[in-house]
């Protein structure tokens, strides 16, 4: 996305772990974002991410920010 002109900001979780969803609210109170991406699984690690939980919780802090997740890797369904 950086390359294409927009500024990103990344929250990142430590190797094998998930993202703090309270980090991701802080983050998100702090100023208006037009989207917030992640992956469901880290094929690396194998970790799922809390999906639901974490765009609950873009939605409860900042509704109109887009969620998009990346999902190729998961079974979802």
């Amino acid at each position: 996305m950086e390359h294409y002109g927009a500024e990103v900001k990344q929250i990142k979780a430590a190797i094998g772990g998930v993202p703090d969803l309270e980090q991701v609210k802080a983050e998100l109170s702090k100023e208006n974002y037009k989207i917030v991406t992640f992956t469901h699984v880290d094929t690396s690690t194998g970790v799922l991410s809390p999906a639901k939980e974490i765009a609950k919780a873009v939605k409860e802090v900042s509704p109109k920010t887009l969620v998009y997740l990346l999902a190729q890797s998961s079974n979802l369904i």
